[in-house]
């Protein structure tokens, strides 16, 4: 039950508030929580994504070492520019390359295998995962050249298919470190310019240790 207290002092009727209730008087409102700025008015620097990256790590081989291993050492290098659709999503495209090898003696400067690949443009998504970043980079372009240091064999994969993923932390400032994965399958062989389609396709993978400076 509802109880008002009415009190009439020298005619004028005073009304309390309802303790029930805790009614605000019908001047005051609530205070309202600050709202997000407008996503559209934000500056167009500050929608742009750009990062340049420096990865090393180890990466699978199309030709076997002589002891059978198909494991290579690698250093790439990279680019990404994209637009942000969101605080935390962005679109872009990527390039990057890559150069692999080892020797049979770790103490040679000749490589038994080199490896060699640049991946021209592949559509890329970010997303801001707390205070790091979360990129994704499909893989459609390009060809991986291998190559025997003694001129024995020498070839490239082609028709290449895969995804790479890769995680980045904050450090200092806009320095970020993190790692890398990648596997992707290619469906065509050249050899002195003959073109072949494998019937099966060759899966390589790498995995890497990245810094990279996002601007």
């Amino acid at each position: 039950m509802v109880v008002l207290a009415i009190v009439n002092v020298h005619g004028v009727a005073l009304a309390a508030p309802d303790a029930a209730h805790g009614q605000l008087d019908s001047g005051t409102s609530a205070p309202q929580a600050d709202e997000a700025p407008d996503w559209s008015e934000v500056s167009w620097r500050e929608k742009l994504h750009l990062d340049a990256t420096a990865s090393w790590g180890l990466s699978n081989s199309a030709i076997a070492l002589d002891n059978g291993s198909k494991t290579l050492s690698q250093l790439g290098m990279g680019v990404t520019v994209g637009w942000k659709i969101d605080p935390g999503v962005w679109v872009g495209v990527s390039t990057d390359y890559r150069s692999a090898g080892l020797s049979a003696d770790l103490l040679s400067a000749v490589s038994e295998v080199e490896g060699s690949r640049w991946n021209y443009l592949s559509p890329a998504v970010g997303l801001a995962w707390g205070q790091s970043l979360l990129k994704a980079d499909v893989i459609l372009t390009g060809a991986y050249q291998f190559a025997r240091s003694n001129g024995s064999e020498s070839f490239s994969l082609r028709s290449p298919r895969g995804l790479r993923m890769t995680y980045l932390h904050p450090m200092v400032g806009r320095f970020h470190a993190g790692m890398q994965g990648e596997v992707t399958s290619w469906g065509e062989r050249e050899t002195r310019g003959s073109l072949v389609r494998l019937m099966q396709r060759e899966i390589l993978w790498q995995a890497s240790l990245t810094a990279a400076w996002v601007f």
